[in-house]
């Protein structure tokens, strides 16, 4: 009888062993994915590309860390005041555009940053982005429009102003 109780408890002690081994490869199958699938969040979010001038030379706007990266663009936030004109060159002497937003999420993230300035949509007999689209109103469902004929962000919110005011602008480099 006493074989028979050890026999019990040398089963039970193995079977023990390998559910801790399994569990073990498991636990670190499942940190391995999550610290990799973090590492990609961060490179998708950080991402600041390597950026030059049209004159090839590096400006200290340029080639500073003021670059903020979220999904396929980067993002300046510039406080100088320009008009509308200004700023769009500006930005295309950057190799960028004034900000076109595409989708809620990029507004939002935009929202958490407190972005505020001109953006690269302006009105002729339609609001159009400064590449020919049109936008999604959709999108803006906070949208306020006037009679003006540039738009700006201010938070979740696009208002109009004339286009020879001086505001703060934000560049979009797209990768």
């Amino acid at each position: 009888m006493p074989h028979h109780r050890s026999t019990k408890w040398q089963v039970l002690a193995w079977s023990l062993g390998i559910l801790c081994v399994v569990l073990m490869i498991t636990l670190r199958v499942l940190l391995a994915k999550l610290f990799s699938s973090r590492e990609d969040q961060n490179q998708k979010i950080s991402t600041v590309p390597t950026l030059s001038s049209k004159t090839g030379e590096c400006s200290c706007d340029l080639c500073s860390t003021h670059w903020i990266g979220f999904g396929n663009s980067s993002y300046h936030l510039f406080s100088q005041a320009r008009t509308w004109v200004e700023s769009h060159a500006a930005c295309a002497e950057l190799n960028s555009h004034l900000l076109k937003i595409d989708t809620k999420g990029e507004l939002e993230i935009l929202s958490v940053l407190e972005a505020k300035g001109w953006i690269g949509l302006q009105i002729s007999e339609s609001w159009l982005w400064e590449d020919g689209t049109t936008v999604n109103e959709n999108l803006f469902e906070f949208l306020k429009m006037d009679d003006e004929s540039c738009a700006y962000i201010e938070g979740n919110y696009v208002h109009t102003a004339n286009c020879l005011s001086g505001k703060s602008y934000i560049c979009e480099l797209t990768i």
